[in-house]
C-alpha cells in the first residue's frame, strides 16, 4: 500500500482486506453504526447500500439529487424522500 499507492500506511495492523468494495462498505457500516443511526445517502444511489446500513440498524436518510444541480448535494433544496 506504502509503495504501490504512496498511502501513509503505518504496519500491516492497520490494513483491511475485503473481497470487494461492497463487503468493505458492509464491514464498515457494522463496525460503525449503532441502531437508529442516521445515514444520509444520494438518491440515485445503489440499492444495496440502502440494505447494508438497514442490516446493522441503521437508518438510510435519502436525499434527492438533481441532474440540473450536476447531482451536487443542496441542503436549503433537499426534501427527504
Amino acid at each position: 500500500m506504502r509503495e504501490e499507492n504512496h498511502l501513509p500506511i503505518r504496519d500491516a495492523e492497520h490494513v483491511m482486506v475485503t473481497i470487494g468494495g461492497m463487503h468493505g462498505l458492509y464491514m464498515a457500516f457494522c463496525s460503525i453504526l449503532n441502531p437508529g443511526d442516521q445515514v444520509i445517502l444520494p438518491d440515485p444511489m445503489w440499492s444495496e447500500i440502502h440494505e447494508m446500513i438497514r442490516r446493522p440498524g441503521g437508518v438510510p436518510v435519502p436525499i434527492k439529487l438533481h441532474p440540473e444541480r450536476d447531482f451536487l448535494y443542496d441542503p436549503p433544496r433537499s426534501k427527504r424522500l
